[in-house]
């Protein structure tokens, strides 16, 4: 019998009896169908569909961790579950010989999520036809190389016209809808399913002047329907002290800001570096509190002594040993996994515990690490629902969801007028990051040139740099409104999770940026 997720997680307790001499133990079971398309330069160059059922024990026993996965036969279903309750508590047993572990047991296991929760779309992909989507493809290819010779940039305001634009080379478009049901069944309490819905969009525009070649790429990512390729409302979530309303631009409206980025970065310069002030959108400001800080404060890295985060619970985050109050009491920082339509949210994590907002820093101060039930147990605390993995078949680690900076007081207007000479530096090209001691490098995918109060010049080729207690010290201004940042996929121990942001424009003190 081939028998969903819901009947499984019903049925299986018999089949998972071994689990029951760990101290902890979790069944998960899961299906994952996947449905992509790719559209360029005129024709579609891919139309596929893949899907895959797998079932995942895990158990602690004697302070040993055990785990086993195994591909989900339609009609064996029974016996998977068993072959992976089995093998999992003998992975455990075998560890526990070859271990210098004490045998003490730690977890946390105070929460618990049960029941089926869904994500709801406005339009369910299932409803879309792919033709009809290609369609749309081929019309907005049209509709972007057109508009591309017509639309103006900074520099066709000088007087240069014509010659100073740039020619599309290049229009590629994907499309992806990824549908993941999952039932968690632990000894902690939980019996739930969570069906998660992620849909994705992405375009890429290559543009040539002269001998001069550039390429701007965008995500649209949420956890919606077809909305994200259409346009329009998402959700309305509350960060800081109000709810915003999210709205996905559509594929369309992703188009256009590509082209208007685009012909920027035809007609800009390279600029000088030096140390000076920085505004930093809201897509680049997603990079540095997901990549310099959200990492440092994952509690697995804190704990194995590879977090600049050590050791700081309860104070300022400043790396200036004076003590004295520096950055901005607006400092706040969020994980927040209850945002509703954000690409990172989850109604529960891979250990059955509710998602949640954790507040990592308030006024400033950090408040806590992100945890799993294994760190929390360790740290004597609880879990905060981060412990995620990839899909059923592997193991659960400590990972954000939507990691915000929440909003501050600023206009963008304020953000930039006491700026004599600076940069407004956005999006991402990339870069580094050592967690341990917190020194990062970032690439802008677009800048300007800052000149009393006004943004000027367009510049290419810059990059940010610093430390990340430096860097969160620095923040001069907070801007009041924030917005999604680019859907994207962190890479950890292996395995990839849906991670985003949903933050404002910060101005940055004493900044060292790099030039071309």
């Amino acid at each position: 019998m081939d028998l969903g997720v819901e009947e499984i997680l019903a049925s299986v307790s018999k089949r998972v009896k071994a689990l029951e001499r760990g101290s902890y133990w979790e069944f998960r079971v899961g299906e994952t169908s996947n449905r992509r398309l790719k559209f360029a330069n005129g024709s579609a160059r891919e139309a596929g569909f893949e899907s895959a059922r797998a079932v995942s024990a895990r158990v602690l026993l004697k302070g040993c961790w055990g785990f086993s996965a195994a591909t989900l036969n339609r009609n064996d279903w029974k016996g998977a579950a068993e072959r992976a309750a089995r093998e999992a508590l003998r992975n455990a047993v075998l560890l526990g010989k070859r271990s210098k572990n004490n045998g003490e047991e730690k977890v946390e296991d105070r929460s618990f999520a049960s029941g089926r929760f869904s994500v709801k779309p406005k339009v369910s992909p299932e409803d879309v036809e792919n033709e009809d989507i290609l369609r749309r493809m081929k019309e907005l290819h049209s509709e972007t190389v057109e508009k591309f010779g017509k639309q103006k940039t900074d520099d066709d305001n000088t007087g240069s016209g014509e010659k100073s634009r740039g020619k599309l080379s290049g229009v590629s478009m994907g499309y992806s809808s990824v549908h993941k049901r999952i039932g968690l069944l632990n000894s902690s309490g939980s019996e739930a399913v969570q069906d998660l819905l992620y849909t994705y969009a992405n375009a890429t525009l290559t543009g040539k002047r002269n001998s001069r070649v550039e390429e701007h790429s965008g995500i649209l990512g949420f956890q919606a329907g077809f909305e994200v390729f259409d346009g329009g409302r998402i959700s309305s979530v509350y960060s800081g002290r109000r709810r915003w309303r999210v709205e996905s631009d559509g594929m369309a409206g992703l188009l256009e800001r590509l082209s208007f980025r685009l012909k920027e970065a035809l007609i800009a310069k390279p600029a000088r570096g030096g140390v000076f002030p920085v505004v930093v959108d809201e897509e680049l400001v997603d990079v540095l509190i997901h990549e310099a800080f959200g990492h440092a404060a994952e509690a697995d890295g804190v704990l194995n002594g590879e977090s600049c985060l050590q050791g700081m619970i309860g104070r300022k985050l400043s790396k200036r040993e004076s003590g004295e109050n520096n950055g901005t009491d607006e400092l706040n920082i969020v994980d927040d996994a209850t945002m509703a339509g954000l690409w990172g949210s989850f109604f529960f994590d891979d250990e059955g515990v509710p998602s949640q907002k954790t507040e990592i820093v308030k006024r400033g101060i950090l408040k806590s690490f992100m945890h799993s039930r294994e760190t929390a147990a360790v740290m004597e605390t609880v879990s905060t629902g981060n412990a995620r993995s990839e899909g059923v078949g592997n193991i659960p680690a400590v990972r954000m969801s939507n990691t915000n900076l929440l909003p501050g007081s600023s206009s963008d207007e304020e953000l930039i007028e006491d700026v004599k000479k600076g940069f407004l530096l956005g999006g991402s090209a990339g870069g580094q990051v050592d967690i341990a001691s917190g020194n990062f490098q970032f690439n802008a995918s677009y800048g300007y040139i800052i000149e009393k109060g006004a943004v000027k010049t367009p510049v290419k080729g810059v990059s940010l740099s610093g430390n990340t207690l430096e860097m969160l010290s620095s923040i001069e201004k907070i801007g009041r409104t924030p917005a999604v940042g680019m859907a994207g996929l962190c890479g950890k121990f292996g395995q990839s999770v849906p991670v985003v942001g949903f933050n404002p424009k910060v101005l940055l003190g004493r900044t060292l940026v790099g030039g071309a």
